[in-house]
């Protein structure tokens, strides 16, 4: 049981997450005697914030780069075999973190301090334009209608079956210090959650959480599209010629995204709209009277369920493809990923 105690007298000892069969990541970083600059002209002597330092650069050394990711899906794709991609961003984080990292019986903008603490750094901040303010409206943006414990529990469970799970890394060109400061934040919540799952990330095939805009623009989406374009992606995966998989697209933007997809040659065999929290069950009804291949879902906290789930009981390839839906639809109406650019200025 993870306990958690903040100077506040807030304490967090609840094990709200069913046991599973995984052992806890191990962390078994010595950072005695390490003095880090933090990049202000500050040198970090605090132990237990050393600790922290050191866990997140282990966190991040897990990372995979699409290049390992993509041939996995395509892989899935000609074995026919169920895998699914899933990434998670503030929203996302903040959902798991009811009760288990941060309190509900506290506003949420608080759990700003709780972060600071946690990372013992006084100087995390509250993000850009004080983002902690926006914090539950992110979760309701998402389709989280905070607290909402179900939607955690739901979110837990699709974590620890997911494929591939993105998360945040500092790699994130343009964004502030502010930011980046509290991104850090972000993952060393994402540590402690995953210690609540008792899910070892050093088993778990973790991805940027831009993994989605980074399948696009290296031109990897198109070539799961379209395998019949590559010579060697048949010859590789044993594709027929001119092979190009049924897509399925998942969410309130799916009629809209087909209509970009559909003359570009994007073989879809349907769109399932609306896609909520509250429709999850009869959504994946829907998605199982569907004939496909691969199922693109664009639906906030929702999409990341589905995924898992489609994935598990399906047998088929399901990506979270979040916000990709609207950059293609507002922006690209297109599917020329050569002159793609990746917003990170969108993204935790």
């Amino acid at each position: 049981m993870v306990v958690i105690t903040y100077k506040s007298g807030l304490r967090l000892n609840q094990h709200p997450f069913a046991e599973v069969n995984t052992a806890v990541a191990s962390l078994n970083v010595s950072s005695s005697g390490i003095k880090i600059y933090s990049g202000n002209n500050e040198i970090i002597l605090d132990q237990k914030r050393l600790d922290r330092i050191q866990e997140r650069r282990q966190l991040e050394s897990a990372i995979m780069p699409v290049d390992d990711i993509a041939p996995r899906i395509l892989r899935a794709l000609a074995d026919k075999r169920g895998f699914s991609v899933i990434r998670l961003g503030d929203a996302e984080i903040l959902t798991l973190a009811q009760d288990t990292v941060f309190p509900t019986r506290v506003n949420v903008p608080v759990w700003g301090d709780l972060m600071a603490e946690l990372c013992h750094d006084p100087a995390l901040g509250k993000g850009d334009n004080n983002e902690v303010s926006r914090w539950r409206d992110m979760m309701h943006s998402s389709g989280v209608a905070y607290p909402d414990l179900h939607a955690r529990d739901l979110l837990a469970q699709a974590v620890k079956t997911a494929d591939v799970v993105g998360i945040p890394v500092r790699n994130r060109p343009g964004r502030s210090r502010a930011h980046l400061k509290i991104l850090e934040g972000f993952q060393t919540v994402l540590l402690e959650i995953f210690k609540e799952l008792n899910l070892n990330y050093n088993s778990t095939k973790l991805a940027d959480s831009a993994l989605h805009y980074l399948l696009f623009s290296s031109g990897w989406l198109h070539k799961i599209l379209f395998p019949g374009k590559y010579p060697e992606i048949c010859r590789q995966y044993s594709f027929p010629a001119e092979y190009k998989p049924e897509v399925l697209l998942v969410g309130n933007r799916a009629g809209e995204l087909a209509d970009v997809m559909i003359p570009r040659g994007v073989r879809v065999s349907g769109v399932i709209k609306p896609v909520n929290m509250g429709n999850i069950n009869k959504t994946m009804t829907a998605i199982s009277n569907h004939s496909f291949d691969i199922a693109l879902i664009g639906a906030g906290v929702a999409a990341k369920i589905l995924s898992s789930s489609t994935a598990a009981t399906m047998n088929r390839v399901a990506i979270d493809a979040g916000h990709l839906f609207d950059l293609l639809v507002d922006d690209y109406r297109h599917l020329k990923y050569q002159v793609a650019r990746i917003p990170y200025e969108w993204m935790l």
